[in-house]
């Protein structure tokens, strides 16, 4: 088995958490490649509390004058240049 399919078995949501902000399509997550926590998974928040921190965030930039990371980063909660550069 190559490395890429390895991954393909452990990147569904275990404990079916679809009110997660990473929950995907056929329960894959958006968030990690490997879904075997012991105990509940530490990235998971709803989709409400994504959208709430990701605002307060922005408006730290704001307040820090760091506007220039909101361009860089995007203003959108859904946006997912974020989750390929952290």
């Amino acid at each position: 088995m190559n490395v890429k399919n390895q991954f393909r078995l452990t990147d569904k949501c275990l404990k079916g958490r679809t009110d997660c902000f990473g929950y995907g399509i056929g329960g894959v997550c958006k968030v990690v490649t490997d879904t075997r926590f012991n105990g509940p998974c530490p990235f998971f928040k709803t989709t409400k509390q994504r959208a709430e921190e990701h605002a307060q965030t922005l408006d730290k930039l704001e307040r820090e004058g760091k506007g220039h990371l909101i361009s860089k980063y995007g203003v959108d909660n859904e946006h997912y240049k974020v989750w390929r550069e952290i």
